[in-house]
């Protein structure tokens, strides 16, 4: 929708790393919606650690305080 063109994920995390708006917010979004459901998993499971992978590391360190927050907004013990 924001450029108009269907990219993959990679682009849009390229996108992202560069500074395009459009893509930060999504990766943001993703980032807090990750964080939402490793606290699901976490909080059912009784996982302490939780360990990414992948495109996930990317993810997690283009925007760590959208998936932090996710995590603890979401978090039943928190």
């Amino acid at each position: 929708v924001g450029h108009g063109r269907s990219v993959s994920f990679s682009t849009v995390l390229d996108l992202a790393a560069d500074g395009d708006v459009v893509a930060t917010r999504v990766i943001r979004d993703a980032a807090h919606a990750l964080g939402r459901a490793a606290s699901a998993i976490s909080t059912m499971t009784g996982v302490e650690r939780i360990i990414l992978s992948g495109e996930g590391v990317t993810l997690a360190q283009l925007a760590d305080e959208s998936l932090h927050r996710g995590f603890t907004a979401y978090d039943v013990r928190a």
